[in-house]
């Protein structure tokens, strides 16, 4: 009787081995899949901080631009003369103009100028300032040093002296 009992359970029992075997290989692919979302979610994240980055780039980038159309882009010779311009619109007479030194940057360059010039009032002087700070090319004034008449060749009377260290940027192409 133990043997028919068998043939009357043996395919209850195959069916339990299949179903055993399909429950490990259906828990295998679980875990697996779960691994996979884990690494396409962590993907994801990392995907999401570079664009981060990239969107705070090119905002970087479009404000390096905005700067780019207030900066020079003239050599030496097209910013003294700008200068010189600025001083006769200024009635500012300039006796000497020389390019005192040049500081390299990564995309742009800063020179530095002494002037020399004398005009017919303490106004003049103060014009001829704003205009220059004030002028799309971005000159800034380092230092100014004023006398109320010159010495030597300079003496003239009813004229005031001043000296001016400026510098300008001017971007790198």
């Amino acid at each position: 009787m133990p043997v028919k009992d068998a043939s009357k359970y043996k395919d209850y029992l195959i069916n339990i081995v299949v179903l055993a075997i399909a429950a490990i290989i259906g828990f295998k692919i679980y875990i697996k899949s779960n691994q996979d979302i884990d690494a396409l979610k962590k993907s994801i994240e990392e995907e999401k901080s570079k664009n981060k980055v990239l969107a705070s780039l090119e905002e970087k980038e479009k404000e390096i631009n905005a700067y780019r159309k207030y900066l020079n882009s003239k050599e030496i010779t097209g910013i003294l003369d700008v200068i010189g311009d600025i001083a006769r619109e200024s009635d500012i007479e300039i006796d000497s103009m020389r390019p005192s030194g040049e500081n390299k940057y990564s995309f742009f360059k800063k020179y530095l100028f002494d002037i020399r010039c004398s005009a017919g009032s303490y106004h003049d002087i103060a014009r001829f300032i704003s205009y220059l700070e004030s002028n799309k090319n971005v000159f800034t004034v380092e230092s100014v040093s004023l006398s109320p008449e010159g010495s030597g060749v300079q003496r003239r009377v009813g004229r005031v002296f001043v000296e001016i260290s400026l510098s300008t940027i001017v971007l790198v192409n």
